[in-house]
């Protein structure tokens, strides 16, 4: 025992991550033919703006938010943003516009834009909420360009100073083309004629005060948050999803909104 060595000799490190189980990403239970009703739309959606506003607070950018980055656990109402191969700090300066996935890629990278800002994942989430609701890309170009062209079919031709916000060069499209349908209410169900089970106006609200040019005009994670899309979620008692589970506790104590039910113990008198 005494020739044995009496310390170990590391010959290499592996660095690791363990993580919760999550079976499934958005994408794949898109592809199995799975559709969320209103409640899960707003319980993804939640998640998912507070994944933004926690990259907030930690100052990175994701730059590539998309269904099959959303790991989910559909059973219990759980859903994580994952895959930071593209994340980038705060200040960064990007080499190339050409960052995000096309269907979720904001206008500002589609212009040509270098510079990276949060705006950029608010964008991509509020994309991929409409996906939640509808079960289909808002903005499913062939290219970029046809990108930039659905884009501006919505939204109408960017103005001086919307260009000028985005850092970015103008369009080139027809300005004939750009009939700009943001300021109806109809906007979004006007472009893609499509209105998927639980569209209501105050989720076409959340679309339109997020899908601007203009990144500094944009909501952020935390403005988004507070929208009265996701009251029905700030509901004391929680309500109960289609698979008669509750949905999962979730970080908005500050702003509980309590059922106007009368309290059993109240003097009616």
């Amino acid at each position: 025992m005494r020739d044995l060595p009496t310390q170990a000799v590391f010959i290499e490190v592996i660095h690791c991550l363990v993580l919760d189980y999550f079976p499934d990403d958005v994408q794949k239970l898109r592809e199995k033919g799975v559709k969320f009703d209103a409640l899960d739309a707003q319980l993804y959606s939640y998640q998912l703006f507070s994944a933004v506003r926690q990259l907030y607070v930690c100052k990175i950018i994701h730059l590539d938010i998309k269904p099959s980055n959303l790991v989910i656990n559909h059973v219990e109402g759980l859903l994580k943003l994952a895959d930071f191969g593209n994340a980038v700090h705060f200040g960064t300066v990007g080499s190339s516009s050409y960052q995000v996935t096309r269907y979720y890629r904001p206008p500002e990278l589609l212009f040509g834009s270098t510079v990276l800002t949060p705006a950029i994942d608010v964008w991509s989430a509020a994309c991929v909420t409409y996906d939640f609701i509808t079960a289909r890309p808002l903005f499913k170009g062939r290219n970029s360009e046809d990108q930039i062209k659905m884009i501006v079919e919505v939204l109408g031709y960017p103005s001086g100073e919307e260009v000028k916000a985005m850092a970015a060069s103008r369009p080139r499209v027809r300005r004939s083309t750009a009939r700009g349908l943001a300021k109806s209410k109809r906007l979004i169900m006007c472009h893609l004629q499509y209105v998927g089970a639980g569209f209501d106006e105050k989720a076409l609200s959340l679309m339109q005060e997020v899908l601007v040019y203009d990144p500094t005009k944009r909501k952020t994670a935390e403005q988004v948050l507070k929208h009265d899309y996701f009251n029905t979620l700030r509901k004391i008692p929680a309500p109960m999803r289609s698979n008669n589970k509750p949905i999962p506790q979730l970080a908005m104590e500050r702003w509980h909104v309590r059922s106007r039910e009368p309290d059993e113990d109240s003097d009616t008198s």
